[in-house]
């Protein structure tokens, strides 16, 4: 039993041990050494932040330039598909009007 206590005994000196560097760590004032890395670290975010933000904006200019040419090239051959439509539109009504006035003559002709 003697064991035991000595080793509860040396568990309870290493937490005391361990709440008092703990205090005089809390209890430090921050020296520059301490400070300086964190600085740094928030200063290096500032730059990749800025290279990210270009790349977006490089990127999002290139997909506009693409959607650009695409709507382009689609708006050209639905134009040109709307043309040959009405051209194939005019050709039937010219057709269909040839084709009532020859049943219009025939007509007349069966009748006298």
């Amino acid at each position: 039993m003697a064991v035991a206590l000595s080793a509860s005994a040396k568990v309870d000196q290493l937490n005391l041990n361990d709440s008092s560097a703990a205090e005089d760590e809390h209890l430090k004032t921050p020296t520059q050494s301490s400070v300086q890395p964190t600085e740094a670290k928030a200063k290096d975010p500032l730059p990749d932040a800025a290279t990210e933000q270009s790349e977006l904006s490089s990127q999002i200019d290139d997909l506009l330039n693409h959607l650009t040419v695409k709507f382009g090239r689609l708006s050209g051959e639905i134009l040109g598909k709307i043309d040959d439509m009405s051209r194939r539109l005019d050709t039937l009504e010219i057709q269909i009007k040839a084709g009532q006035e020859k049943t219009g003559e025939g007509e007349q002709g069966k009748e006298n």
